[in-house]
């Protein structure tokens, strides 16, 4: 149920108002007279506040929410790129440190052939 503030004059089996008139209204009945502007809906005072405290929660907690899976979404970035840089440091002191193997090894089996002939 709806309560309604008429704004033109609705008469039925069941009423007779006229404008300014409050009334109660089935939801459906309620919806069309609202739309078809015969009549506004009156919020009840303690509900309008109630209602606008759980919209201001909802909205907090969804800026909460984006903040943390910001923070989560930057926190991986940068453990990636630290990750990246550690493997490429890797992988320069890896390459300094390493001799060509393929050449020595390569260049004993010639030097047996030379020295047995």
């Amino acid at each position: 149920m709806k309560k309604l503030k008429m704004i033109v004059g609705l008469s039925g089996l069941e009423y007779c108002l006229s404008p300014k008139d409050e009334r109660d209204f089935p939801d459906d009945e309620a919806d069309r007279l609202v739309a078809a502007g015969f009549a506004e809906e009156l919020v009840d005072e303690a509900e309008a506040e109630r209602f606008a405290a759980e919209q201001a929660a909802a909205e907090k907690a969804a800026a909460e929410k984006a903040a943390a899976e910001k923070a989560a979404a930057e926190k991986a970035a940068a453990e990636k790129a630290a990750a990246e840089k550690a493997a490429a440091e890797k992988d320069q002191q890896g390459g300094a440190d390493q001799t060509d193997t393929t050449t020595s090894t390569a260049k004993k089996p010639a030097a047996k052939k030379a020295a047995k002939k």
